[in-house]
This record gives structure tokens, sequence and C-alpha cells, in this order.
């Protein structure tokens, strides 16, 4: 048999073997029912063959749990540590804390409810509720706090009924908030919908969980726990809070009697969001190092499998002698999937070693493997796609960063454009891997036989082609067989003859009247065909591709250089080009992600009007809330994390965050208003008696979000962008 595809492991000749889950399988059971079959296998296999694992999914979901449940841990206890400091009662302080792990197994138990999984997204969203779950019971435990002192025993229950019904309103309107924000999300469309479904879903199961807990089941522990305990009077309201307070009544006493300060200050933050999100780079989805990649390979066209076989051996040397490199797969031949290709193309599957046993990332190791390759085997075309970006585009129907599709009715005169445009951006920064779509022409013999002459022979020009295919190719003669499987047997002409320049003079064509050679019976000549030919809606087109270096830029950086660029390029008439890839799914991505946040702000928004029964109130605070994404721009500037789904999801999450203590604040101040005070009294009282639960909360929140924003661990980079937008915001 000819040999089509070449597989090898770790530089050996190899079988490869690739398992896939099914979409409601468990990646860890199916990693430990196909461990412990490969170890069933070895026993059998014949002297000098082993099994290796390759890559291992199950490793990347094992470390990016762990690094999420770590978040999640110390998420919890920076929490629990900010409230014991606030309230100074370790009493309080637990049956505050006490909602985060109740919320999060009741979640866990709503998620297998609604047939949804344990996956990083999910985990992601139980992470980022860390911080914000407690919220509801910090609220009720300050009120409690606040009330009970100097109660008498006999009067503890009134006090406690009380403190709640003071906060079940704000409490309830601005929990609901939260959920509402990602109702929209429900209706997201492509990848980005199915990516962030369950992280919004965790997050809106935790959040009415927390909600329930508080108001239900706080009042009635701190009724049986705070009975017989002895009590400060005054905990944190005296030092350096009560300092806080006033400083806080002043500068309020100020803004309020310059009434002009608050909207300055305001239109302000407004022009250095917009000037800010000017420098922020931009992106798809968060690059992760997920511990390897795909090197997807190309030599030129034309290329037999042999020498492609010979010119990749480089590559394997490359990659054996890299200190990073654990292991590797290759296929000729065929590629992820084991769908079928030219003999000069193929991929690489490269598993890195641990991150704790290498000092480089995955996107260090790429370049240094890029650059070694454009030097010891420069006509070897490459790219570098993440597995989990390279599967992801795949869905998308966008596997390239950067794709520029070049149109024109004759494809040769797209592919000249094509190949101007690519020699226009090169030198463009951070773009790397670029191609100019020509894939190059696929040299051929072409042989077109004369009906005459072949009948002259007594049979058809078929028949003739038969056997010129026979010849050259071979035809099925039976097996033989071995002693566990059937050989088959195929015959045909020798390679020393089939491969010759003029095989044609040499095949010989045999009829009932005589025979020939296959030149005799029409004419030869050399020919050169389109390799591949693209259509987009019927349009004939070419595709320049690119990827980017995320070490030194972003996808949003580096389209707008080459949009720059082709602007002032003069193209050929009649051609034109449209932008592809992955900044489309992005554009689109962001287009469909703008509409949920205005959905969001507009669902917050009627929940509050039909809570204070105005529309006033609610406007002024869903536009401080808006302040807020002014924090977060600031925030992905200063740690340069790009703009990406990430982090829009996180500015979608910080309205509902924002909004939840313009709530608390708003209902305390329409109280007091209504209880007689004026307007402006009311007001300094509401900031200076809802100054301590906005506070605690908006540091719990921080405090839960922070391990998230160090990007610490397996996966972590996914919500990395997230938790520095919403840090960002609230702390502005």
């Amino acid at each position: 048999e000819d040999l089509f595809q070449i597989a090898r492991g770790n530089g050996e000749p190899a079988a490869l073997i690739t398992v896939s889950r099914q979409p409601t399988g468990n990646t860890l059971r199916l990693e430990q029912a196909v461990l412990a079959m490969a170890d069933t296998l070895r026993r059998d296999l014949p002297k000098g063959a082993h099994l290796d694992l390759v890559y291992d999914q199950a490793e990347l979901v094992r470390a990016s749990v762990a690094s999420v449940r770590d978040a999640m841990l110390l998420g919890g206890v920076l929490v629990v540590g900010l409230l014991l400091v606030f309230l100074g009662h370790w009493r309080m302080t637990l049956l505050a804390g006490l909602s985060v792990p109740l919320t999060i197994a009741g979640t866990l138990t709503g998620l297998q409810l609604f047939g949804d999984s344990i996956n990083l997204m999910s985990l992601g969203g139980l992470a980022v509720a860390v911080g914000l779950v407690i919220d509801d019971a910090v609220v009720v435990v300050e009120n409690l706090d606040r009330r009970l002192r100097g109660v008498a025993e006999g009067d503890r229950a009134d006090a406690i009924r009380g403190a709640v019904d003071d906060i079940f309103g704000p409490v309830t309107g601005s929990t609901f908030t939260t959920v509402v924000v990602f109702t929209p999300l429900a209706f997201l469309e492509g990848v980005v919908g199915q990516f962030f479904r369950s992280f919004a879903l965790a997050l809106a199961i935790a959040v009415l969980l927390s909600l329930v807990i508080a108001i239900f089941l706080v009042p009635s522990l701190a009724d049986a726990w705070l009975g017989g305990a002895k009590r400060e009077v005054a905990s944190s309201a005296s030092g350096w809070f009560a300092s806080l307070e006033r400083g806080y009544r002043r500068v309020s006493e100020v803004t309020l009697r310059h009434r002009l300060v608050g909207p300055f200050t305001a239109v302000v933050l407004v022009l250095v969001g917009i000037v800010t999100m000017r420098h922020v780079g931009s992106g798809f989805m968060p690059a992760m190092d997920e511990g390897g990649f795909i090197l997807d390979y190309w030599t030129p066209t034309g290329t037999s499998l042999t020498e492609t076989d010979r010119q990749l051996g480089i590559i394997e040397s490359i990659l054996r002698d890299d200190p990073a490199v654990q292991s590797y797969a290759r296929r000729t031949g065929s590629e992820l999937g084991f769908f079928a290709t030219g003999p000069n193309t193929g991929d690489i599957a490269v598993l890195l070693k641990p991150r704790a046993e290498r000092e480089a990332s995955v996107f260090e190791v790429i370049n240094r493997v890029r650059t070694a390759i454009e030097t010891q085997a420069p006509a070897i075309r490459t790219e570098y796609p993440l597995i989990l970006q390279d599967v992801l585009g795949d869905l998308a129907g966008s596997p390239e960063p950067v794709e520029i599709k070049v149109f024109h009715p004759d494809v040769r005169v797209a592919e000249a454009a094509a190949t101007l445009i690519a020699d226009s951006i090169a030198s463009v920064p951070g773009l790397e891997d670029l191609f100019n779509g020509v894939q190059g022409d696929l040299p051929s013999l072409r042989i077109s036989l004369d009906p005459v002459r072949v009948a002259r022979l007594g049979i058809t020009p078929e028949e003739a082609v038969q056997q010129a295919r026979a010849s050259l190719y071979g035809e099925p003669a039976g097996t033989v067989r071995e002693a566990d499987r059937l050989v088959p047997i195929r015959v045909r002409l020798a390679d020393s003859v089939r491969y010759r320049h003029d095989v044609a003079d040499r095949v010989p064509i045999i009829g009932p009247e005589g025979w020939a050679p296959l030149s005799m019976l029409g004419s030869v000549g050399d020919s050169a065909d389109l390799s591949e030919l693209s259509r987009e809606n019927l349009r004939p087109m070419v595709v320049v591709t690119g990827a980017v270096d995320h070490t030194s830029t972003s996808l949003g950086a580096v389209v707008r250089e080459i949009k720059s660029r082709l602007e002032r390029f003069p193209l050929p008439p009649g051609v034109h080009y449209e932008f592809g890839g992955q900044y489309a799914s992005q554009q689109e991505s962001f287009r469909q992600l703008l509409v949920v946040l205005g959905f969001a702000a507009g669902a917050v928004l009627l929940v509050m009007v039909f809570q204070f029964g105005s529309l006033r109130g609610p406007l002024v605070i869903l536009g401080a809330a808006s302040l807020g994404l002014t924090g977060a721009a600031l925030a992905l500037l200063v740690t340069g994390v790009p703009f990406n789904v990430s982090s829009f999801m996180g500015l979608i999450l910080l309205v509902g965050v924002v909004v939840k203590n313009g709530i608390i604040f708003l209902d305390a101040a329409l109280r007091l208003h209504h209880g007689g005070l004026p307007e402006r009294e009311a007001l300094l009282e509401a900031g200076a008696l809802r100054l301590r639960p906005i506070l605690m909360t908006t540091l719990c929140t921080f405090a839960g979000l922070f391990p998230l924003s160090l990007g610490l661990g397996a996966g972590a980079e996914m919500q990395q962008p997230l938790a520095i937008a919403v840090i960002g915001g609230l702390l502005l």
C-alpha cells in the first residue's frame, strides 16, 4: 500500500489514538477509564511497543479546578478577616461568614438541578460570587449589630425583627438588580453565549440563595447565638471608623453645599474614561496558558510526503531540545481530528511540562520555537494556536486571530492583491505568522487522450484511464494472512518507474489490437493548477492571515494599525476586502454584549422604579454606576490586561454591584426624609448611617475578587479580566 499519512510520537513511528468526550460526559471519569484501559492494553503489546500519553485535558481541568478552589478559599478568608475588623465581634462575623459555604453548597445543587456541570466557567461564577453572596448577610448583620447595642435581653427579638424590617426592601431590591443584570445573557448567541451561560447561571443561583439565607437564616441564628454574649457598645463606630465617618460627613457637606461639584466631577470622569478606553488593548477571549499548543505546518505546495517528513525532522529536533517541552505527537497528511489533508501539511500537538517545572510561559515557548524554525527551516510555514483557542476558533468559524478576506472575480487578481496587502502590513508590531493566502499551484502532468488513437487498440478512453490508474496507484490483488491480521496486496509499477518525469512514455496501455505507451495516445504536458480555491457567498477570495504576539500587544492594537495602513493602500480595480477571523468574532460579541448591557441597565432601572415609585432617584443611581466604567478602564490600563469578552462581562456585573450600594443609600435617605428631615439633612444622615455597610460590602467584594485578579494558577486567566474590571469600578 502507498503511504499517504505519517504519524510520529516523540520522534518515533506511532499510531495515534484520540479519545473525545461526549457533550454530557465527565472529563475526569473519562480519563480514569482511558488510563485503566491503557494499563490493560500495555500487558498485551508486542515487544518494543509502548503506550505514551501525549495530551490529557483532564490535567488542565484538574489544575483549573484547584486554582479556582484556592481563589475561593483565599477570598473567603480575606472576607471574614474584613468583617472581623469592621464588626469587632467574632459571633457577628461568623453569622455573616456562614452564608458563604451554605450558598456555595446550595449553588452546586442548583447547577445539578438545572442540568449544568461543574466546569471552568461555573466554578468561575462561584469564585466571583464569594465576594457578592456575603453582601446581603453583611447588610443584615451590620443592621443587627447597630440595633442590638444596649438593648435589654427581653427586647432582643423585637430589635432583630425591626432590624430585618429596616433593610428587607433595599436588600431584596438590590439582590434582584444583580440577578436581572444577567438575565439578557440567556439570549446571547454563539460561542460566547455558550461559554458564559454557566457563569451567569452559577452567579444568579448563588445571589438568590444568599438573599434567602440573609433574610431568614441569619436573623434566626442571631437570636440563638447572641443571647448571652457580652458585647461592646461601640465596636467599629469608635476609633478609626469614627474618624472616617467624620471625614466622610465633611466631604458630603461640601459636595451638597456646592451643587456643581458633583456634575463637574461626573463629566471629568466620563472624559477620563473615554480617553482611557482609547489606550486599552482589546482582544476576543482571554489568552490562557493551557500547558500546550498546536503547531500547524505547511511545506511548499507539491512537496512529497517523503520530503515533508524529512523537513519536519528539523522541527522535531527543535521541540526535543526545548527544556519546556515534555512530549509531542505529529501528524503529516492529516490533522487534529484525523481529517485527510495534503501530503505537505499536518500538525504537531505539543505538551509542555507542568507550570511549576518550567520557567517560561506557553507564549514564551511558542516565540522561541517560532524563531528557531524560521532560522533552521525557513521554507516551512507554521502557526501556533493554543489548544482551547483552536477548538473555540473552529466552533466559531474563525480560527485565525487576524483574517483579511480579499475578493475579486478573478482569483489570480485576488492573489496579487493579497500579496501586496501582506507586504504592506508585514512590519506591523506584534503581528506574527503572516501568510499572504497564496497557497501556490499544484504541479501535475496533464494527458489528453485522443479517442481515435485509443480506439486503434480496441479499447475505450475510460478503459485506458483505468489501466493507467492501476499502473500508477495499484490494483487490489487479494490479501495475505498474518498471525493477527490480514495484509492487503496491491499490484502496481515499481517506484523507479512511476516516479520518473517521463512516466507517460513508460506506462503501457494494452488492448486486443496491441499496445502503446500512454504518451502515444494523446498529448502530454506539464500543468500547474490552483491547489486550493476558497469562496464566500459564491465570491472567489484569498485570505491573508496572521497571529498576535500576546506578550507584547493585543488583537485590537494590531488590527487598528493594519486598518490604518490599508486606508492609505491603493487597491487594484474591482478588489475589495473584509476583516474576518477572531477580530470579526470579537466585534460581533461586543455588539451582542453591548445590547445585553443596555437591556441590563433598563431592567435594573425598572426594578428600582418599581421599588421607589419614582424615576429621579433610580436615574441618579444608574448614572453613578456608569461612572464605575471609568474605574474599570483605568484598572485594565494599569494592569495591561486587554478589554475582551471577560472584562465586558465584568462591566455588566459592575452595574449590578454598584447599583446595590445606591439602593441601600437611597432607601435610607427616603426613610429619613419621610420621617421629617429636610432633603439635605436626610442625605447627610443616610450617608453616615449606611457608610459602614456600603464600605463593608464593597471591600468584601474586592477581597473576594482579589485572588482572581492575580491570575495565578491554571485557567485563572479566564476570570482575571472580569475581576480586574469589577475591582477598578468599585475602587472608583
